[in-house]
């Protein structure tokens, strides 16, 4: 039986945010919501921690960095999505090692569910999720 990929979405706008899950949830992913960076730390450190994540960098009002840090030690292979308005934030992309770039607009859900079908048929989300799983199992075992 396959898992359902865990999918966190970010984005200050709580209206963009309930409807980005409510639109992912009906393309059959699990779904969490985050609308601070605080708030992505925290849930990339549970025990279920998502497989892909869809980022609007808005969210990051200090140093970009601190978040990238964390992430990447954490997950250093999930797979992120940026979710930008058009022409903002362009050197980004870098800076988050993302998967892909969406603009934001009324089309947003369908081309970000198209994105993650992309990904997912790459199989980076898959690979991430099992390497991220191996990594966590090795730490955990080495705790004394």
């Amino acid at each position: 039986m396959e898992t359902q990929t865990k999918i966190l979405i970010t984005d200050r706008n709580r209206g963009i945010r309930h409807f980005l899950m409510r639109e992912l949830e009906k393309a059959g992913f699990g779904v969490e919501a985050a609308n601070t960076a605080y708030e992505v730390v925290a849930a990339i450190y549970k025990e279920e921690s998502p497989d892909l994540l869809i980022l609007d960098p808005d969210i990051v009002t200090g140093e970009e960095s601190l978040l990238v840090e964390k992430l990447k030690n954490r997950l250093p292979n999930i797979p992120v999505i940026l979710h930008v308005f058009p022409n903002e934030h362009a050197p980004l992309p870098s800076v988050y090692d993302a998967s892909a770039t969406v603009a934001k607009s009324a089309r947003s859900a369908e081309l970000l569910i198209r994105a993650i079908g992309e990904i997912l048929a790459g199989g980076r989300a898959k690979t991430a999720r099992a390497q991220n799983l191996d990594e966590r199992k090795g730490a955990s075992g080495s705790r004394s």
